[in-house]
C-alpha cells in the first residue's frame, strides 16, 4: 500500500510536512480495498495521539478527528489539520481561529477560505488579496476569489472568473468545485453536473461534489445516479453520516411514484382550496352547519351559493356575512367553480397582502444560512425566499418536499438555532 505506507513515513518525521500530506493522500485510495485496508490503519494505531487525530482526518474520519485533535494538537501540521477538519465538518469560525496561528503557505490559503465561508468579507478580501499579491495566477487563489464573489451574493463575477479558470486550468479541483457550486445556483444544472463528473474522477473524489452531484441527479429524477454517488462516498468513507442519509432518502424514492406534472398544477392556488374551513376561526354555529353539509375545505366552500347554505337550517344571514369575508380574505367567493378559482390572480393578490412584513434578520435571503445544495434545493421548491417565510412553517411541512429528509431537517434547524431562530411548533 504504498500511498499509506508514503503518508506514515511522513507522519513519523519530527516535524511533518502539511503539504506532502495533502498530495500524497491522494495517493491512499486507488482502489475500495485500498480505501478499507487505510481504515483499518486506524485500529492499528501505534503513534501519537496529534499524529492519528492527523490520519484521521487524511482517511475522512472528520467527526473522530475533531474529537481527538482539539485536546491534542499542540505542532504546527496537528493545528493545521484541526482547521481543515473544522471546514470539513462547516465550522468555518473554528477553522478561522485555529489556522490564523499557522504559518505555512497552505494554511494562508485555508485562513482565507475560513473568512469566506464565516461570511467575513471584509478581512477575506484582505486575506485574498495578500495571496494574489503573492502569485495571482495561481488557480486556487483564483478559485478563492470566485468563491469569494460566489457568497458575498457577486454571482456574476463569480461565473466570469470560474469560468476564465476554468478556461486556463481545466483541471483544477478548487476551481471545478466552485465552478459546479456556481452553475447550480445560476440553474445551469448540465454544466455542474459536467463540472462535478469531471471532479470526482480524481481519487479519492471530492466528498462535497460527489453528495452535490447526487442531489443534481435527484432533482432530475435520476436516483440512481444519485444513488452511485453516495455510495461511492461510502465506499471510502463507510461512516459518513449524509451519505448514508442521502442514499437512504434515494432508495426510498425508487419506491415511490411521483407525478412532476401534478406537482406542477397544484400551485399555490390549490393549496389554498385544500386548505380546511377548521383553520379558521368560525362561529359555533357557522362550523356545525358546514360540517353537517360536508363542507371540508375552501375548495368544497366556494362550490356552494348563498341560496344553497342560507336553506340550510340555522345557517342565517350572520353565518353568510362570516363565510363570505373568510373567502373573501383568501381571494375567493361563493359560486365559484374550482377551475375557475385555480386561475384567479386575486388568491394570489390575497396571499401577498397577508403575508407577514418581515424585517431585520427575519428579511434577510436564505443564502444568510449558508444551506447545503440539497437543502437549499428544497427551499427553492417552496418557493421561500427569506428566512421569515422559513421559520412559518413548521417541521412536518418541511418533510412532505421531495428529497428533504431527516439530515436537511436537522441541518436547517442547527443553522436557525446558531441565529437565535427555530421553525414554527
Amino acid at each position: 500500500m504504498p500511498g499509506v505506507d508514503d503518508v506514515l513515513g511522513i507522519l513519523d518525521s519530527a516535524r511533518p510536512d502539511v503539504g506532502a500530506l495533502l498530495s500524497t493522500r491522494y495517493k491512499m485510495f486507488p482502489t475500495q480495498t485500498d480505501a478499507r485496508r487505510a481504515h483499518d490503519k486506524v485500529a492499528e494505531w501505534t503513534g501519537s495521539r496529534e499524529k492519528q487525530g492527523i490520519y484521521l482526518y487524511l482517511v475522512g474520519q472528520h467527526q473522530r478527528a475533531l474529537r481527538v485533535l482539539e485536546q491534542e494538537a499542540s505542532s504546527e501540521a496537528g493545528k493545521f489539520f484541526l482547521g481543515l477538519t473544522a471546514l470539513e465538518l462547516n465550522l468555518p469560525q473554528k477553522a478561522r481561529d485555529v489556522l490564523k496561528e499557522c504559518t505555512s503557505p497552505q494554511a494562508k490559503l485555508y485562513y482565507a477560505t475560513a473568512l469566506v465561508r464565516s461570511r467575513d468579507f471584509e478581512q477575506a478580501d484582505k486575506a485574498i488579496i495578500s495571496l494574489e499579491k503573492s502569485n495571482s495566477n495561481d488557480p486556487d487563489v483564483q478559485a478563492l476569489r470566485a468563491e469569494y464573489y460566489f457568497r458575498a451574493g457577486q454571482l456574476e463575477q463569480a461565473a466570469a472568473l470560474a469560468d476564465q479558470t476554468l478556461a486556463q486550468h481545466p483541471g483544477n479541483l478548487a476551481a471545478l468545485f466552485i465552478g459546479g457550486l456556481i452553475a447550480d445556483r445560476c440553474g445551469d444544472d448540465d454544466t455542474a453536473i459536467k463540472r462535478y463528473e469531471r471532479l470526482v474522477q480524481h481519487r479519492p473524489s471530492p466528498v462535497d461534489a460527489l453528495l452535490n452531484l447526487g442531489v443534481l441527479y435527484e432533482d432530475r429524477n435520476e436516483e440512481r445516479q444519485a444513488m452511485r454517488c453516495y455510495r461511492e462516498v461510502l465506499a471510502l468513507y463507510p461512516d459518513h453520516a449524509r451519505a448514508k442519509m442521502y442514499l437512504k432518502d434515494a432508495e426510498a424514492s425508487l419506491t415511490m411514484y411521483y407525478d412532476e406534472d401534478k406537482e406542477k398544477r397544484e400551485d399555490k392556488r390549490m393549496q389554498v382550496l385544500r386548505t380546511p374551513v377548521s383553520d379558521f376561526e368560525l362561529s359555533v354555529r357557522s362550523r356545525n352547519c358546514l360540517s353537517k353539509m360536508d363542507i371540508i375545505t375552501l375548495g368544497d366552500l366556494i362550490e356552494k351559493s348563498e341560496t344553497e347554505l342560507l336553506s340550510y337550517k340555522n345557517f342565517g344571514e350572520t353565518s353568510l356575512q362570516e363565510i363570505k369575508a373568510i373567502l373573501a380574505s383568501r381571494g375567493l367567493r361563493l359560486g365559484m367553480r374550482k377551475d375557475e378559482a385555480l386561475k384567479a390572480t386575486s388568491i394570489d393578490q390575497a396571499l401577498e397582502a397577508a403575508a407577514p412584513k418581515h424585517e431585520g434578520i427575519l428579511a434577510e435571503s436564505l443564502d444568510a444560512l449558508d444551506l447545503s445544495v440539497r437543502a437549499r434545493k428544497c427551499m427553492e421548491r417552496m418557493n421561500l425566499a427569506n428566512i421569515g417565510q422559513l421559520v412559518e412553517h413548521t417541521e412536518q411541512q418541511l418533510m412532505t418536499v421531495p428529497n428533504f429528509g431527516a439530515t436537511s431537517l436537522i441541518e436547517v434547524k442547527r443553522k436557525l438555532a446558531q441565529l437565535g431562530l427555530s421553525l414554527k411548533t
